[in-house]
């Protein structure tokens, strides 16, 4: 799959480590400011660049313990094309979590989705 992904975007093995970095590089911004909305997409853009979506989703999905993950579970989501799925976890995000910071880019970007999505 990886490599799959890697001529379809025409990676080399370079840009691979270096989607490997930015993994790194972005799960400790997260961890150190959690409500940039653009950290949450990079790193799933990230795991898309090395064909760990369906893998990190699971991994994420399973990591009850912190709200954040549902971000990055429902932006992968919409990297698999389920961006129902998608709307309907980053409404419920938003509803749980009204008073956070990211919750503004977070109904941004869910009113662009939905506008996009009924384009389709």
């Amino acid at each position: 799959e990886i490599a799959k992904i890697q001529k379809e975007h025409n990676l080399t093995k370079k840009n691979a480590d270096f989607a490997h970095f930015a993994e790194i590089s972005l799960i400790n911004a997260i961890n150190q400011d959690c409500m940039q909305l653009s950290f949450y997409k990079n790193l799933v853009e990230a795991f898309e660049l090395q064909g760990k979506l369906k893998t990190k989703k699971k991994e994420y999905q399973s990591k009850t313990d912190n709200p954040f993950n549902e971000i990055i579970v429902a932006l992968i989501d919409e990297k698999l094309g389920n961006t129902r799925n998608t709307q309907i976890a980053l409404d419920n995000f938003i509803v749980n979590y009204p008073d956070l910071l990211i919750t503004v880019s977070l109904k941004d970007y869910l009113k662009n989705l939905k506008i996009f999505s009924t384009l389709l």
